[in-house]
């Protein structure tokens, strides 16, 4: 028979969170983690279990009725739940055996361990995956059961015959049999190909110990598959051992393009990276490729490492292409992010080299920052530098508002015609009674635009006051 590995998110997932939460959560959790609508499924183990006469835990008794008389109508109930399961046993229905498994769920005894057993040799392979599902739930759940079920999960998971063998290892890497568990993983890492792999790493997300990274090792050695790669380094980061970090670093100082991205943004996916220093490092060092310092400019860490990097000393060549990265990347970072960017950029812009300086103001140009940079930026409309003020009044159009255009009347007599045009243009729509004197002055302005519409724009303020 084929080897066949097929996995479905939402029982990988829902089981981790049903160790934790509610029975009620369980339906809300598979439907955010797998994507796919769970009403109908979900609705149809309700069904099930309302058909069958089961009454909510917790549930007061009817009116009247004496707990003895409630607790016999309760053992009936279930007794009839487990006849009709096990009579779906044979069902030719798909839908009658998945809703028999489903009414299971409820019922934490060892005669449900026992049925949904029997399903696991179901010839469908969605009733046999809500059989571990569901034994998976009730081992988690009820722990005098625990071990039994975790040793039907385990000999499914080592049965290359059985064709949800994946899902068992992944079920049961939950229950914390890690030693037990690994060595399997250990066979599905050895196996050729990515199938058996992918499903190690997810196996061992719910692990995420240091005994793991053997396994991991040999996984970045034999696969080149980037969602593979991906999800091995960010459990490494996970993981943080000094052994897991060195195999981080290693793959960040000698990767290539996607696969050092892949490490990169690992390493970059909180704002307090334990690893920012890494990452500036690296930087530094020049070992970092665009994709790659692209992937730290859109995350979390990117203030950080960038600012660690520029305090490093870095040389003239590598800060100007610092700051092209970051013109291209950072507008794709989160909102606070491109705050926080922004913070970093503005000591940067009093570089003593005016190549640098204006490369810093365009970078806070380009950062995408939310909060108002317009203050910072003016600053520069008094530079001695054209380009430096070019810059300055580009960054600063995206910024311009009634309650800050002010200076941009300082460019209006600026030597260079495109400068102080801009910035007549930027400021016309916000020009009101108080600028009157600054536009009588500029009617006398030497270029001929400037004059034009200083004068239009007398006209219009003082047309509109007689109105």
């Amino acid at each position: 028979m084929a080897k066949r590995f097929r996995v479905r998110g939402v029982w990988i997932t829902a089981f981790l969170a049903l160790v934790v939460v509610s029975l009620g959560a369980y339906a809300f959790i598979r439907h955010n983690l797998e994507g796919s609508p769970p009403s109908a499924k979900e609705a149809s183990g309700q069904a099930a279990s309302e058909n069958a006469g089961v009454q909510s835990p917790g549930a007061e008794s009817e009116p009247g009725t004496k707990p003895d008389e409630s607790d016999t109508q309760s053992d009936q109930a279930e007794a009839e739940i487990l006849n009709k399961a096990r009579q779906a046993l044979k069902d030719p229905e798909l839908g009658t055996r998945m809703a028999a498994v489903q009414s299971l769920r409820e019922i934490l005894t060892a005669e449900s361990v026992e049925i949904l057993s029997l399903f696991l040799a179901d010839e469908e392979e969605a009733v046999v995956n809500e059989a571990l599902d569901t034994l998976a739930y009730i081992g988690l759940t009820e722990g005098k059961l625990s071990a039994v079920v975790f040793e039907k999960l385990l000999e499914k998971a080592k049965d290359k015959e059985f064709m949800a063998r994946g899902s068992a290892l992944i079920f049961a890497s939950m229950f914390s049999q890690n030693d037990r568990v690994l060595p399997v993983i250990g066979e599905f890492v050895a196996e050729e190909g990515d199938e058996g792999k992918t499903v190690a790493v997810r196996a061992m997300t719910f692990i995420a110990k240091p005994e793991c990274i053997p396994y991991l090792a040999q996984v970045l050695e034999k696969t080149q598959n980037q969602e593979l790669l991906r999800n091995t380094f960010s459990l490494l980061a996970k993981i943080g051992s000094p052994q897991a970090t060195a195999l981080l670093e290693s793959e960040v100082a000698s990767g290539k393009g996607s696969r050092q991205a892949s490490a990169v943004w690992a390493l970059s996916r909180s704002a307090n990276s334990p690893y920012s220093a890494t990452l500036a490092g690296a930087v530094s060092r020049n070992a970092l490729e665009e994709q790659s310092l692209g992937v730290i400019a859109k995350s979390p860490a990117a203030p950080a490492v960038f600012g660690n990097a520029f305090a490093t000393g870095l040389s003239k060549d590598q800060k100007l292409y610092l700051f092209q990265v970051m013109q291209t990347y950072s507008m794709s970072a989160p909102g606070s992010v491109r705050n926080q960017t922004a913070d970093m950029l503005k000591p940067l812009l009093n570089s003593s080299d005016p190549d640098l300086e204006r490369a810093a103001i365009k970078a806070l140009g380009k950062s995408g920052a939310i909060e108002d940079q317009s203050e910072v930026l003016a600053e520069k409309f008094e530079s001695g530098d054209f380009l430096i003020r070019g810059a300055a009044l580009e960054a600063f159009a995206q910024y311009c508002t009634p309650s800050n255009y002010q200076p941009l009347k300082l460019l209006w007599n600026d030597e260079n015609q495109q400068i102080r045009r801009t910035a007549f243009f930027l400021s016309e729509s916000f020009l009101n009674q108080s600028d009157l004197g600054d536009l009588q002055k500029a009617t006398g302005s030497s270029d001929e635009f400037i004059a034009k519409h200083a004068g239009l724009m007398i006209k219009h303020i003082t047309q509109g006051q007689k109105k």
